[in-house]
């Protein structure tokens, strides 16, 4: 009897031993996987706080303009960029240097054309972040390398530039520069690698983007 007893209480013993560990062991992973989820936070772009410009030149002129963002989200865990995603207004094309409303809005309606962007058929461009890689950079230089996909007029071709990302407990702010050739998104008026002889009316390849995103925490 003491030996069956002796046997039991042993059984019993090692079974909460067991249960008490197999807690302590789900109570790590607990909050492990809730610190990890505290972590990715998303930020919503502020559409008036955000500016995209363009830069343009001709043979013997130059434009520049911007673009509204209509809305976007980066998703951000610990100073680092997992995701992003950027819808911009075609139909919402600007320019900024022509004083002369006339010949400004002519410019304008000519942008948002079939020649160029053709805004009342594509009236949404896209900028989708497919890499992020942080840079190893003293404070207050570019500090990141960022490859997407821009889509405008519904052809998508990747891209690749350097920026400057700020970060705070609310907010990021990213700025950046990149220059692409317009003739790859199908954007051939008066190029001069489609048209000969244009003179004083060929217009450059290379069009300049400037981005100055702020996005916060909802």
């Amino acid at each position: 009897m003491k030996s069956s007893q002796l046997l039991v209480l042993l059984a019993l013993s090692l079974a909460t031993c067991l249960t008490s560990f197999k807690n302590k062991d789900d109570d790590k992973l607990d909050v492990k996987e809730s610190k990890e989820i505290q972590a990715n936070e998303v930020f919503m772009v502020d559409v008036k706080k955000s500016k995209l410009e363009w830069f343009a030149k001709g043979a013997t002129k130059q434009h520049n303009g911007t673009v509204d963002f209509k809305s976007g989200n980066m998703q951000i865990d610990t100073k680092q960029i997992k995701t992003g995603f950027f819808y911009f207004d075609m139909k919402s094309i600007k320019n900024s240097d022509i004083k002369d409303e006339g010949f400004n809005k002519q410019l304008v309606d000519h942008l948002k054309g079939e020649d160029f962007f053709h805004a009342t058929k594509f009236t949404q461009g896209t900028f989708k972040i497919t890499k992020a890689t942080r840079l190893d950079v003293p404070e207050g230089q570019l500090n990141y390398t960022i490859v997407g996909d821009l889509t405008i007029k519904g052809i998508t071709k990747s891209i690749e530039f350097p920026a400057l990302v700020a970060f705070s407990k609310k907010s990021v702010t990213t700025k950046a520069e990149v220059t692409i050739d317009r003739t790859n998104w199908n954007i051939t008026y008066n190029s001069g690698n489609f048209f000969k002889d244009l003179g004083d009316k060929l217009i450059e390849d290379k069009i300049t983007l400037k981005f100055n995103v702020v996005a916060e925490v909802k």
